[in-house]
């Protein structure tokens, strides 16, 4: 068997490094839907940058109906880049599109204008490889010449983990099992994907690990929805919001035991969320009022008094009298002079 292979050219000797099926260790899905080539360029750059070999990834970028494609230019990156090129349907869609079409044992989202940060990306990779974890949950930043602070780690479960700890809904900021998505898919034509499938995918991760190693770079954009002074972009992503939240509250009343204490206390967190950003954004009690009908008619407001966070306790308590409510508009109001 050694003479056999010392015969063999280099090539073939590396061959027998690798694994002969096509099973990726992540699947790295890149939405991309008109952003700038150079910040897809660095994006994938990125990703190549990261300690995975050539054969433990592949890399998905599913074009959601760009003006233009840049197949040409994008998949002379590497050889491990698929183009998917699709109809505009929104970034749901076109995350479930990568869903249906990647082959990894685990998944990395990625927004194209945004990166991976490789030295401390590793830390990642090194659990998936030797633990085999369901999901890890990490941090991320918004500085690139950002330093490491000191990294905790402690290892839960997806339920424990909500029932504890308020969680990131943002879906880049987890690495999870392809296997325990089994069906679950993004939502269509909302702008709160991320708050509906974030928490339903965690309920499924038994073994979890969650870091605060930061390890993807998020870029602030100028006219997100969250930073827009479009009024009506800001109405449909509330709106949407409510419908995200009454429809979690409905999936949480079939649960049992940690898995519905878990959405229960997500629902209510989100509620309260939802309760600060109408205040924000509407001035008028009446209005109000009745942006915060649907949440009375499921039980969520009055908020519920539990202590979740002092933060939300003080809140919920705060704002069950009108006076509250105009306090905390007072105070929303001189934040943005």
């Amino acid at each position: 068997m050694v003479e056999n292979l010392l015969c063999l050219t280099l090539q073939e000797r590396l061959s027998f490094t690798k694994p002969m099926s096509k099973s990726f260790l992540v699947s790295f899905i890149v939405p991309y839907h008109n952003e700038k080539r150079e910040l897809l360029v660095r994006c994938i750059g990125s990703i190549l940058a990261t300690d995975l070999l050539e054969y433990e990834r592949e890399i998905l970028i599913i074009d959601d109906g760009s003006d233009s494609s840049l197949e040409d230019d994008i998949v002379s990156l590497s050889p491990g880049i698929k183009y998917i090129r699709q109809e505009n349907r929104g970034q749901g869609e076109a995350r479930n599109r990568g869903l249906d079409e990647c082959q990894g044992e685990y998944v990395q989202f990625v927004d194209a204008d945004d990166m991976l940060i490789a030295s401390s990306y590793k830390h990642i990779v090194r659990p998936l490889r030797e633990e085999k974890p369901d999901m890890i949950v990490f941090d991320y930043t918004t500085n690139e010449s950002k330093t490491d602070a000191c990294v905790k780690t402690r290892r839960t479960s997806g339920s424990r983990n909500m029932i504890r700890h308020n969680i990131k809904s943002p879906v880049w900021g987890y690495v999870f099992r392809r296997d325990i998505v089994d069906g679950l898919r993004f939502s269509s034509d909302t702008l709160t994907e991320d708050e509906e499938f974030t928490p339903l995918l965690m309920l499924r991760a038994n073994k979890m690990i969650v870091t605060n190693e930061k390890a993807y770079f998020y870029r602030k954009r100028e006219e997100s929805l969250t930073t827009t002074s479009d009024f009506s972009k800001k109405e449909k992503r509330l709106n949407d919001f409510n419908k995200s939240i009454a429809k979690l509250h409905g999936i949480s009343q079939g649960l049992e035991g940690d898995e519905r204490k878990a959405l229960v206390r997500r629902v209510e967190q989100l509620a309260m969320d939802y309760t600060f950003n109408t205040l924000a954004l509407y001035g008028a009690d009446d209005v109000f009022n009745s942006k915060t009908e649907s949440l009375r008619k499921i039980g969520l407001y009055p908020l519920k008094l539990r202590a979740h966070t002092i933060k939300y306790l003080i809140f919920a308590l705060v704002t069950r009298t009108s006076t509250g409510r105009r306090m905390i508009k007072h105070i929303i109001k001189n934040k943005k002079k």
